[in-house]
């Protein structure tokens, strides 16, 4: 039972960081993130139907927590990380599109994810982690 604690907390934690993405959160002349509800509104309602699923439909919702939550590490990775590694003009539009947001460290030459989407990633790798580790407690104790 601790694992699925573990998921629920971290998965809600990721809730509601990736929420601030549907609000924004502004300061004089740069922001955390922007209000994105029109890019990124289907992913949040995708995000919140499959956290539900997994609160009241277990069996199921689990299995679906866990393909979800790869799936977004995969696009975010695909659309920030990927860019730092190889960079290109991926990351130099990366860079122009995030240029007023809040940022760990500014680099002239390396695309570095900004502040709200490195947080996310952590915890999205987070939630994955703990779904993962509900869903092997599961198998091991023998219930499905």
């Amino acid at each position: 039972m601790k694992w699925r604690t573990c998921a629920v907390v971290t998965n809600l934690m990721l809730l509601v960081w990736f929420a601030l993405d549907m609000v924004g959160i502004n300061f004089s002349g740069t922001y955390l993130v922007s209000q994105s509800w029109q890019d990124d509104g289907v992913f949040f309602l995708i995000a919140i139907v499959c956290f539900l699923l997994f609160l009241f439909k277990e069996k199921v919702g689990r299995y679906v927590i866990v393909t979800w939550l790869t799936i977004w590490l995969i696009t975010q990775f695909l659309n920030h990380w990927l860019f730092t590694i190889v960079g290109g003009t991926g990351a130099q539009n990366l860079r122009r599109f995030f240029s007023r947001s809040l940022h760990w460290t500014e680099s002239k030459t390396l695309y570095i994810p900004d502040i709200y989407h490195t947080v996310l990633h952590i915890f999205i790798v987070l939630a994955l982690i703990a779904a993962i580790l509900y869903v092997r407690s599961r198998k091991n104790s023998g219930r499905t």
